[in-house]
């Protein structure tokens, strides 16, 4: 697996988009991985595990468990649980007629998409494969992931994510140190 630095290519994609908007850059895993199957978290394109079928979708390098593959009219949507930040996954053999759109929520429940393709990156040797991380704007989520080709697929794999702890989870944990904190301090009396 060959991971290229994109975080220029980056700062091309977004010229002319808000100010406020999803970046994407090349690097290691992001959070926990998430195994897909057909309908519970994507929509549309195709999953599955194997090699696939050579020059119309085939397998990403390293692709741990199933992958998808979205092809010409049929793109295909991963959606995300509440609070994503940040998500990563493995770009199959990526190539110009490939583009991905980040649709984004923020606090007032407004969605907005931003659009990365691989003439954006303006790199001719990315590599058959590399690992791309998506993060969030500020004070946004990440609600989707829609991968989309002009021919034959887009493939992707190995798909991660990092939430937000929800409020109560942060509540509980220092609820807890507290406790620790105070059992230790009574036990030094």
């Amino acid at each position: 697996m060959q991971i290229r630095n994109i975080t220029a290519a980056a700062s091309i994609a977004l010229c002319g988009v808000a100010a406020n908007a999803a970046t994407a850059t090349s690097g290691a895993l992001v959070g926990s991985f998430i195994a897909l199957a057909q309908g519970s978290n994507e929509t549309g394109g195709y999953v599955g595990s194997g090699a696939g079928i050579p020059n119309v979708r085939t397998e990403p390098v390293g692709a741990m468990g199933n992958w998808l593959a979205a092809s010409p009219g049929n793109p295909a949507t991963v959606s995300f649980g509440v609070g994503t930040t940040a998500v990563g996954f493995e770009w199959g053999t990526p190539s110009n007629y490939d583009s991905l759109v980040v649709n984004e929520e923020n606090a007032s429940g407004v969605v907005t998409s931003t659009t990365f393709s691989y003439s954006n990156f303006g790199l001719t040797n990315f590599g058959p494969d590399g690992y791309v991380t998506v993060t969030a704007s500020t004070h946004d989520t990440i609600v989707s992931l829609v991968f989309k080709s002009g021919q034959p697929a887009f493939e992707a794999a190995n798909f991660t994510a990092v939430a937000v702890p929800e409020p109560t989870n942060v509540a509980l944990l220092l609820a807890g140190v507290g406790m620790l904190g105070f059992m230790a301090r009574k036990r030094s009396v």
